[in-house]
């Protein structure tokens, strides 16, 4: 515990929050961020590593990305490199904090193919109370979903909550939908049923809780889709088998 916390201030120390720094590893190496609190340091090393190296194999340049649930835009900034001036990413985030820091991280490498939308993303259009921890900032969720998912310093918030298939005709069709919401995927999807039978996008979703995974189960299912694991297996149902993150397709007719 006591190396755990020398190592920890040292990084601080070294890499202070507030201070703009260059990734030294990993996808998204030579790209700039700002380091955050709600950032972190572990960008700088190669963040999510196997999902990055498994994903580098699905997304091609010229692709459109939905990135829900971007936070800072750990996972944007990789996106925007993989599908190359050509593609183009739309990062959806709510909360103020986090939305401002994505929007300056995308700044910082002059990302002309990332966009912003600055909205929740779920079954209905209107507002909705999100609950923020600026102590786990990965951790925010919309209000009544994830229960297995509690942070001590939560705070109410009130943000906006659009649906996707409200995007329709606004935004580049997507190739591939990300979905990282903490619980509530199963509403992402609820209110992405006509984007989905219009343009068939892969989904690439990081699941939380058994509800999440049945209503996951019960929407990809009546859309036909097939449900993978990183490791290319077939999942059979999602509430029996824990895999997460799953990768998902439209099976041929």
């Amino acid at each position: 515990m006591k190396n755990s916390r020398l190592k920890q201030a040292l990084i601080r120390y070294l890499f202070p929050y507030g201070s703009m720094r260059v990734i030294f590893a990993g996808r998204c190496l030579g790209m700039k961020v700002k380091l955050t609190r709600q950032m972190g340091h572990s960008i700088l090393i190669g963040y999510e590593r196997a999902n990055q190296n498994f994903l580098c194999a699905k997304i091609r340049p010229g692709m459109t990305i939905y990135d829900i649930g971007a936070n800072c835009g750990q996972m944007a900034l990789f996106f925007a490199k993989c599908v190359a001036n050509s593609g183009c990413v739309v990062a959806f985030e709510p909360i103020d904090i986090l939305y401002d820091q994505l929007v300056c991280n995308g700044k910082l490498n002059g990302l002309n193919n990332l966009s912003f939308q600055k909205t929740a993303i779920g079954n209905a259009n209107g507002k909705t109370v999100f609950l923020f921890s600026n102590t786990y900032p990965t951790m925010g969720k919309m209000q009544n979903t994830e229960p297995t998912i509690q942070a001590v310093d939560y705070v109410e918030i009130a943000v906006e909550v659009k649906t996707l298939d409200s995007f329709l005709g606004q935004l580049s069709p997507p190739h591939v939908i990300k979905i990282d919401t903490e619980g509530s995927a199963g509403l992402v999807l609820e209110g992405a049923l006509r984007t989905i039978q219009k343009h068939k996008p892969y989904f690439f979703i990081e699941l939380h809780s058994p509800e999440e995974r049945a209503v996951v189960q019960n929407y990809l299912g009546m859309a036909k889709y097939a449900i993978e694991n990183l490791k290319g297996d077939k999942v059979c149902d999602l509430r029996q088998e824990m895999a997460s993150p799953i990768w998902c397709y439209k099976r041929e007719e």
